[in-house]
C-alpha cells in the first residue's frame, strides 16, 4: 500500500529548529490514521483506492513530521510510542523508526521487537513489514529470538517475500 515517496530523512535534522509539541501532534495523528486504516482494510464497503484517497497520503504526511526530527525524535518521541499499550501508536512509531534511516530509529526498533510481548509484537510486526529494507537488517538479531519474535519476523519476512 505504502507509495515510495520522498523521506523526511532527506533533510540535514541538526540544522531544522524542532518544534517537539509538533512532534507530538504528528504521533497522535499518525495512530489516529493507522487506526483507521485497518479499518478502512477490513471494511466490507472500503476499497484499497478509498483508503489510498482518504488515509494514505495524510498518514504519510504524519509519519514525515516524525522523521524529520531525526535521532533526537526517536530518543524523545518514537522509542518511548514503541512501549504503548495502544497498537496503532505502537505500529506507526515502528514504522516511523524503521522509515526514518536513522541507526537510533532501527536500534530502538531492535530491542522494542526483540523484547516484544504477543499484543506489542504483532503491533511492531506491522510496521516492520511495511519497511522490507529493514528485515534484512533486523536478520542477524534473530540469531538468539525467542520463537515468538522469531515466528512474528518470519512472518514479516514472508509478507515481503524474502
Amino acid at each position: 500500500m505504502f507509495s515510495q515517496r520522498g523521506s523526511a530523512s532527506s533533510f540535514t535534522p541538526s540544522m531544522l529548529p524542532v518544534s517537539w509539541s509538533i512532534i507530538h501532534d504528528s504521533l497522535d495523528e499518525a495512530e489516529f490514521l493507522w487506526h483507521r486504516r485497518d479499518v478502512m482494510l477490513n471494511a466490507h464497503d472500503q476499497t484499497l483506492g478509498d483508503v489510498e484517497t482518504w488515509v494514505e497520503d495524510r498518514l504519510l504526511g504524519a509519519i514525515d513530521g516524525l522523521t524529520v526530527a531525526g535521532k533526537a525524535g526517536v530518543n524523545r518521541v518514537l522509542a518511548p510510542a514503541l512501549d504503548s499499550d495502544e497498537s496503532s501508536r505502537v505500529s506507526a512509531a515502528a514504522y516511523a523508526s524503521l522509515s526514518g534511516g536513522t541507526a537510533e530509529g532501527m536500534s530502538a526498533f531492535r530491542s522494542a521487537f526483540l523484547a516484544g510481548t504477543k499484543g506489542r509484537l504483532g503491533a511492531l510486526q506491522r510496521g516492520l513489514e511495511l519497511v522490507p529494507v529493514a528485515i534484512n537488517d533486523l536478520a542477524p538479531a534473530m540469531t538468539n529470538a525467542s520463537p515468538q519474535v522469531l515466528a512474528g519476523f518470519l512472518e514479516a519476512r514472508a509478507f515481503n517475500r524474502h
